[in-house]
């Protein structure tokens, strides 16, 4: 017999997450807007950036490589591009 589970988790925990997705979920619950102060914090509390020195480097090259996914309307502010259309 097979059961299913259902768990609920921080995907910025998982270790498998990349900093797209832990970048994109931190955003999430900003509504998707939030400024890079914010961003840093939400992200700070969490497992990952413990394991890497320059973690915040890592945030803001990921908000710049993904154009698909993040979009900045002003200076230090970023948005997920689906809450800006």
């Amino acid at each position: 017999m097979m059961q299913t589970r259902k768990y609920e988790v921080d995907i910025r925990d998982m270790r498998n997450a990349t900093w797209r997705d832990i970048v994109a979920d931190a955003m999430e619950d900003f509504h998707g807007t939030a400024d890079l102060e914010q961003i840093y914090l939400k992200i700070g509390q969490h497992s990952r950036t413990s394991e890497q020195q320059y973690w915040k480097e890592k945030v803001r090259q990921t908000l710049q490589s993904y154009k698909n996914i993040f979009t900045s309307p002003k200076r230090g502010v970023w948005s997920l591009v689906k809450y800006s259309l």
